[in-house]
């Protein structure tokens, strides 16, 4: 199947799979800058498929914070999401290759997987169920639902 880069729904499903991929990878091996980049991807990918859907014109860039501005003009509520965005467009440059600093993302990582819940309803998108249980004899469990969009 051939996707279309001005059709919003090919994002949709593109954002919708990172972030199962994302929670799949915390899940079993906790957070990590593979987690992370896939956190990333996926933000960058739901806001590409928002802001296409409001008829901007597709700009190449991995830059979540020129996203989040763009997004504000049509939807202030987008202006808490800029924190967020600016430390996981940090995070996701610094892991690009060796010489970054990692020292913190892994430690954020949690923080913005939540918060990135609310990005997804802001923009009306529903992800994957991928519910994270941790078992008490600390061996991680994944319980992975089959809800599509």
């Amino acid at each position: 199947m051939r996707t279309d880069e001005n059709n919003p729904a090919d994002w949709f499903s593109h954002a919708i799979e990172r972030l199962y991929a994302s929670d799949i990878l915390r899940a079993t091996e906790g957070p990590s800058s593979s987690a992370s980049y896939l956190l990333h991807q996926s933000i960058e990918r739901l806001l590409k498929g928002y802001l296409i859907s409001k008829g901007w014109r597709l700009e190449k860039t991995r830059d979540l914070c020129c996203l989040v501005r763009e997004a504000v003009k049509t939807n202030p509520e987008f202006e808490k999401y800029y924190d967020m965005s600016e430390a996981l467009t940090r995070d996701f440059r610094s892991q690009q290759f060796p010489g970054g600093d990692t020292t913190n993302f892994v430690l954020r990582y949690d923080e913005c997987r939540e918060r990135s819940e609310e990005i997804f309803k802001l923009v009306g998108v529903q992800p994957r169920a991928c519910a994270l249980t941790f078992k008490t004899d600390k061996k991680k469990q994944a319980v992975f639902g089959d809800d599509n969009v």
